[in-house]
């Protein structure tokens, strides 16, 4: 992944978004949770709200 690519799409209900990367760098995990369960970027709780890792 490079900066500037595009990092993930965000979808609303009338529009998607993309989101460009703010930094190089290597996806080393991802939160399959977020997939099926989105609402959980809302979440306080820094196990549940993180989309991937980067190295």
């Amino acid at each position: 992944m490079k900066q500037a690519d595009k990092f993930i799409a965000v979808e609303a209900e009338k529009a998607v978004t993309d989101v460009d990367s703010p930094i190089d760098g290597k996806i080393t995990k991802i939160n399959e949770a977020i997939i099926d369960d989105p609402a959980g970027l809302n979440s306080s709780d820094m196990e549940k709200n993180w989309i991937v890792e980067v190295k």
